[in-house]
């Protein structure tokens, strides 16, 4: 499958993921410089002049609370606002009818924001989640990452739709999601 690629070590078990950050219910206690010192160390910076879009640089950290998974997104470095302004849409975008994740800002012991979102693609267990398959559009059109930009949102559109049993609302939903994104 295009898009389907993940990258390890030599000898590395494709169904190991990577370590969840358990968090408890005192978020005033964390302190996201020190989290995300442990988790990216100096690539936390990004590459200047390499990666230019901003969610390429974003540091997204798997994380539990209360068995529920979850995705910890930090500001990078240089993209300081990049959660409070992701978060500001969310709630946007669910004011305005659209079905987004839960989620949550989280201020830490100095003050710094970090972006918490609970996964729709995991059921929750007691011990291991159940991954849900998720495809993208690219994948849906079997496309390469590269070239998602290069296909029109009507072929995009036409391709998810064709594999839902309820055209009419996943039509619908589209161009409900399409307006909001050019408003």
């Amino acid at each position: 499958l295009i898009g389907d690629v993940q990258v390890l070590a030599p000898g590395g078990d494709p169904n190991d993921s990577r370590p969840t950050l358990e968090l408890d219910t005192k978020y005033e206690n964390l302190d996201f410089d020190q989290i995300r010192e442990q988790q990216f160390g100096s690539a936390a910076g990004g590459i200047p002049g390499v990666q230019d879009k901003v969610s390429s640089k974003m540091l997204n950290v798997p994380a539990r609370r209360a068995n529920v998974e979850h995705i910890l997104k930090f500001n990078p470095l240089d993209a300081p606002f990049a959660v409070e302004n992701e978060c500001l849409f969310l709630g946007l975008a669910s004011r305005c009818g659209l079905d987004v994740a839960p989620n949550r800002m989280l201020t830490d012991s100095v003050g710094q924001h970090a972006l918490l979102i609970e996964r729709f693609d995991r059921i929750s267990t007691p011990t291991t989640p159940i991954k849900l398959a998720a495809e993208d559009g690219c994948q849906v059109l079997n496309l390469y990452p590269a070239d998602k930009y290069e296909v029109d949102w009507v072929s995009l559109a036409q391709g998810l739709i064709n594999l839902c049993p309820s055209r009419g609302v996943a039509g619908f939903t589209l161009f409900k999601q399409l307006v909001f994104n050019w408003l």
